[in-house]
């Protein structure tokens, strides 16, 4: 059976997924690397990792699909300073080729996530969705009457970069107020921090679910902390778009099993009624593999 190979680029791992024609996972894993990794290091690992896969011959591997938290134009990583330096402005569509005689694929990390959830989800029949993922970075991805909408030179989807404070907390972008600065994972856990008053390295997500489902006050404030500003940031997508769903990957909705459900009730109130009371918001189907499995997704199409 034909397989292809999935890459999720994030910030500190590498992680793969092999994927078979039926969309069945075969195989997976992962691998770390460090901040200050070069370029050189970075595309090194990458190699590292496909070579045994690609050499195995039960995998059959027809194409190797790569998703990055950055815009992607021609299989060249651009804006990539917030997430990660180390390909900032690399071919890698041209340097996999060179190194692999397969073809390869390079795409935004939410376009994969919205290939793989239309497809795999619940949202194939849906005609308008915004699909959202919140990480190190927060993105986004339009399926627009039916379609998956691209936009010249395949810029857009940047929902992170929306102004909701003006002033507001500083970005990596290097704005002020954008949404990013208040509900990806790095500003939930420096707002954690500040309210257990410890240096923000000092925590993490294992740490801070184990406080929330303990009830733990301050963790409990960073979580409605949170919504409260994911909430701003949807409630303006809704009143421009009018999606009929919304549909959210990221490690922080699994931590309250009422995520979802406290977001359609904030958004309900504070989006013009007329367009909210169409719009449901949803988990990924395929949560966190979402965006491995799109960009193994590609080699499909």
């Amino acid at each position: 059976m034909n397989c292809s190979v999935g890459i999720k680029i994030s910030t500190d791992k590498i992680s793969y997924i092999i994927m078979s024609e039926t969309g069945r996972k075969v195989n997976f894993g992962e691998e770390k690397y460090l901040s200050n990794t070069s370029t050189t290091e970075f595309l090194e690992l990458l190699q590292s990792i496909l070579t045994p896969i690609l050499e195995t011959p039960e995998y059959k591997i027809i194409g190797v699909g790569v998703a990055v938290p950055a815009l992607v134009e021609n299989g060249t990583v651009i804006g990539a300073e917030e997430q990660i330096p180390a390909l900032i402005d690399v071919d890698l569509k041209a340097y996999l080729k060179a190194k692999f005689p397969i073809p390869i694929y390079v795409e935004n990390d939410c376009t994969a996530f919205a290939l793989c959830e239309n497809l795999y989800g619940d949202v194939a029949e849906i005609s308008n969705v915004i699909f959202v993922n919140i990480d190190h970075g927060v993105g986004g991805a339009l399926k627009i009457n039916g379609e998956l909408y691209s936009s010249h030179h395949n810029r857009s989807g940047e929902l992170g970069h929306m102004i909701i404070h003006k002033g507001g907390a500083p970005c990596g972008c290097g704005a002020k107020g954008c949404l990013e600065a208040y509900v990806s994972v790095p500003a939930f856990l420096n707002h954690y921090s500040k309210k257990l008053e410890v240096a923000s390295y000092s925590v993490d997500l294992q740490m801070f679910e184990k406080a929330y489902k303990n009830g733990d006050e301050a963790a409990i404030d960073t979580m409605n902390w949170h919504l409260e500003h994911l909430t701003l940031g949807l409630s303006n997508i809704e009143n421009l778009l009018g999606p009929e769903r919304i549909v959210i990957t990221s490690p922080l909705s699994d931590i309250d099993k009422d995520y979802t459900t406290k977001l359609n009730l904030s958004v309900s109130e504070t989006a013009l009624p007329a367009i909210a009371s169409k719009l449901e918001i949803t988990k990924a189907k395929l949560g966190e593999d979402a965006i491995s499995l799109g960009a193994a997704l590609l080699a499909f199409l």
